[in-house]
């Protein structure tokens, strides 16, 4: 047949794989006409299963196969198990490579000390050399010209597998200028040599990937058990040789559908040494070429052929750097050799047997199997303690540099498991204690909770009331901001009894300040006040300025939520004066959001903005994310109450990702809030109950009264505008109790605007009229322009309701010209309701 009538050939589908497999290592091509073409076909047996998760990277090696001009090269490289081989079997096996590559597919499995010689010889026969001929041709050299002069002009794929070594895979560059050579090699050099810059790295499959194969082998446990499918999953890294062997073990022990053998399968998957020996018996022609003869496949297996090549030492720093936490998670260079006793050669070494990958910069990380086959074989007890002593030491020398702590976090977490796990007690504690303020920072209050309360362990053993009263404070403020005040309050009190049997009266200071700052957030506004007043006391009386800046924060958000706005101004003038002083760039950082809160709360939109821009900044500049959140928060509702509401939505948007990452479940809740109230103007109201829902069962759970009154006066207007009366009066009624017994006579004040509203929408004028003129009277004493405003609005239209029209139009017009002057998105409505005075 012509070259051209082969090019306008197709493959017909005789199975699934698109070929049919012939006698004597053939395959045969159908053409359109009829005609068929017999060519060598050396590859294995295909796999039973698909390939999953490699649909562009299988398109990306054709693609570079078919166009690489007279004698286009690749290679794939990647740790044991990854996929190389079944990636290239499915090359062999694709139609379009079968079309390209129509004089046929030679494959040898080569594997640790493979022979080139005999494996060449196969290749002659295969290209039509003839056994005497081959026998006569002693030397690599000789068979592999005799090969290159066969081959001559015809199109073939010749494909290497498992190489270890270059010369041993160059001497299967015998194709000609119409032929393509790829190898797979889990050794980077050996892909560099053979195919330079066209070597392709295959990576692990992605975690939807790694599901879908498990899918694939054992669908009953996936949809049985999809959250232990997904931990097993990450627990091998996306490992396809390792997400196989779980996935066929799975099929085997559930066939029976049972759930309880099921469960008992996927709890002993998850102990490493199950994993690693699960195996697999493999067919006459699909042997490992690196296995010998008649073994079975097995993780462990798989990843000693490398262990086995390696000398010595570098087997021991493999087993060393085990302790490190595994990829994603990277090391320096630096902390290898410190911790591992490595070398700059042995460090090379694994590198190049591919057991270890680097990322450049210095830095390294190793797959999670391969991390628990070196852990199991650690035996080292000190190479523990070399991480502890090295990270510890690591965080001390860069407490401030919160950058230099981000680059080896995970490292450090670890290292603190592990001196917690073994004892090492006073470097434990040290370690907690110095990253505590870079947890802080960085909104990191899950890990922060979790080390102080392995800290506190600690010194209750040990009766160390000095760091026990430490970390008792720092529990309180972590439960503060996880919005567990009952939580927080016990820790902060017994803080305060242990710093004032020891005379630590900066520490007894800070923990009262904290204290009365949870009692504000609970609500109980007198208790916040005196407990306040005793913090700043003591901090005046001891000269801490610092410590006397922060209560007098507190102070001032007591003032807020009483409605003295005027005294809460003066407090935080006063605070920002000495946190400047000090140079407390946080704490001034913290006080100029305060600052902008309260100009929301007089209705100074405008004057809030610039507030927030300016502490924002410095927050990003700080990275401090739970005071992002806060900032972004301000920044939303001015932007809410100006009608911009989808600079609002980003605003509130970022800023709830941020909490919910933090677990920050006071800002959780007040972010639902905003953005179930936005949604409640914009009249999207089944969307808006279902955020303001949440909002109220987190708020509920962390005994927020506050917010919780706030919310059922939302929900109690959504009631009013969706003709739901009943439940509104409920709402209502419920948040108003809550506010008059709390004292939070800024809530008081706008569940009696709610109240007024309700009263208008059922036509009763007169008790509208008396809800509004008891909230103007707050409203004006508390000097909030916002809610005088709206105040006004209603009773304009109470009194138009009984017939009042003068006094109605007075109340309208002074109604708009406090939202003129606040910039409020109502100033439309109140607009369009005086024109019907025309």
């Amino acid at each position: 047949m012509s070259e051209e009538g082969k090019q306008n050939s197709k493959i017909e589908i005789k199975d699934s794989k698109g070929v049919v497999i012939g006698d004597n290592n053939t395959v045969t091509i159908i053409f359109q006409n009829g005609d068929q073409h017999v060519i060598p076909f050396l590859a294995p047996p295909h796999p039973p299963y698909d390939l999953i998760g490699r649909d562009n990277l299988l398109f990306d090696l054709k693609q570079k196969l078919f166009t690489g001009g007279s004698f286009a090269l690749s290679a794939l490289n990647g740790i044991p198990g990854v996929g190389k081989t079944a990636l290239a079997l499915e090359l062999a096996y694709d139609p379009d490579v079968l079309k390209h590559f129509s004089d046929g597919i030679l494959w040898a499995s080569l594997g640790r000390g493979g022979d080139v010689l005999s494996q060449l010889g196969v290749w002659g026969n295969a290209v039509g050399i003839s056994s005497d001929a081959m026998a006569k041709l002693l030397s690599i050299e000789d068979r592999a010209r005799a090969i290159h002069t066969t081959i001559g002009m015809r199109r073939m794929l010749l494909i290497v597998d498992d190489a270890w070594e270059s010369i041993a895979a160059s001497a299967f560059k015998v194709g000609g200028p119409n032929c393509a050579h790829l190898v797979t090699t889990r050794l980077y050099e050996v892909a560099g040599d053979f195919a330079g810059k066209k070597l392709i790295v295959v990576h692990e499959l992605r975690e939807e990937d790694g599901i879908h194969l498990l899918e694939k082998l054992a669908p009953d446990v996936v949809k049985l058990e999809p959250k232990e499918a997904l931990e097993l999953v990450r627990a091998v890294g996306g490992l396809p040789l390792a997400l196989i062997l779980i996935g066929k073990y799975l099929w085997k022990e559930a066939h029976a559908g049972q759930a309880r053998r099921i469960s008992a399968t996927l709890k002993r998957l998850h102990k490493t040494e199950e994993r690693l020996l699960l195996n697999l018996q493999q067919g006459i022609l699909e042997q490992h070429p690196s296995l010998p003869k008649g073994s079975s496949i097995s993780l462990q297996a798989v990843i000693q052929i490398s262990d086995d090549a390696l000398d010595k030492a570098s087997r021991g720093t493999l087993r060393a750097l085990s302790v490190f936490p595994s990829k994603p998670n990277t090391f320096s260079e630096e902390a290898a050799i410190e911790v591992a006793r490595a070398t700059p050669t042995t460090l090379d070494n694994l590198t190049a047997s591919g057991l270890v990958e680097t990322i450049g910069n210095g830095r390294y990380m190793i797959h999670q199997t391969i991390v628990e086959y070196a852990r199991l074989k650690l035996k080292d007890r000190n190479i523990s303690q070399r991480m502890v002593n090295y990270f510890v030491s690591y965080v001390s020398n860069n407490e401030l540099n919160y950058k230099m702590i981000d680059v080896e976090f995970t490292n450090i977490v670890r290292s603190l498991e592990i001196a917690f796990q073994i004892g090492i007690w006073s470097l434990f504690e040290r370690g907690v204690m110095d990253l505590y303020n870079y947890l802080d920072n960085r909104g990191l209050y899950e890990i922060a909770d979790t080390q102080m309360g392995y800290a506190e362990q600690v010194l209750r053993s040990q009766n160390a009331s000095t760091g026990l009263a430490i970390v008792l404070y720092n529990l309180g403020k972590i439960k503060t901001f996880r919005g567990e005040y009952k939580l927080a309050a016990d820790y902060l009190t017994e803080s305060i009894s242990l710093s004032r049997n020891i005379n630590d009266n900066r520490r007894c200071s800070l923990a009262l300040i904290a204290l009365g700052w949870v009692a504000c957030e609970l609500g109980d506004f007198v208790k916040a006040r005196d407990i306040l007043d005793e913090g700043l006391d003591l901090a005046q009386k001891n000269g801490y300025r610092d410590i006397t800046s922060y209560a007098l924060q507190g102070l001032g958000a007591v003032a807020i939520r009483t409605g003295n706005y005027t005294y809460a101004q003066r407090l935080y003038k006063d605070s920002l004066a000495l946190a400047k002083s000090n140079s407390n760039k946080g704490l001034a950082n913290n006080l100029m959001a305060e600052m902008g809160w309260i100009e929301i709360t007089i209705g100074n939109y405008k004057d809030a903005e610039g507030y927030f821009r300016e502490a924002l900044n410095v927050a990003r500049e700080l990275e401090h994310h739970e005071r992002i959140c806060y900032i972004l928060q301000g920044l939303g509702v001015c932007a809410d109450k100006q009608g911009n509401y989808e600079t609002a939505k980003t605003s509130w948007s970022e800023a709830l990702d941020i909490a919910r990452k933090s677990g920050l479940r006071g800002h959780i809740s007040a972010l639902l809030h905003n953005l179930g109230g936005m949604l409640a103007v914009t009249g999207d109201y089944e969307l808006a109950k279902e955020y303001l829902g949440e909002s109220l069962v987190v708020a509920r759970e962390i005994g927020d009264r506050s917010r919780i009154g706030f919310l059922l006066s939302i929900l109690g207007w959504i009631g009013i505008k969706q003709g739901n009366y009943s439940q509104a009066r409920d709402n209502i009624r419920e948040g108003l109790e809550l506010a008059r017994s709390i004292g939070y006579h800024f809530l008081v004040c706008d569940l009696l605007n709610k109240q007024g509203e309700l009263c208008l929408e059922e036509q009763q004028a007169e008790l509208a009229l008396s809800a509004f003129l008891e909230a103007l009277e707050i409203a004006q004493r508390l000097g909030s322009t916002e809610l005088t405003s709206s105040t006004l609005y209603g009773l304009s239209r109470a009194e138009y309701l009984q017939g009042n029209t003068m006094a109605a139009f007075q109340y309208g017009r002074e109604s708009l010209d406090s939202f003129e002057r606040s910039g409020s998105y109502m100033v439309d409505e109140v607009r369009r309701w005086l024109r019907t005075f025309n």
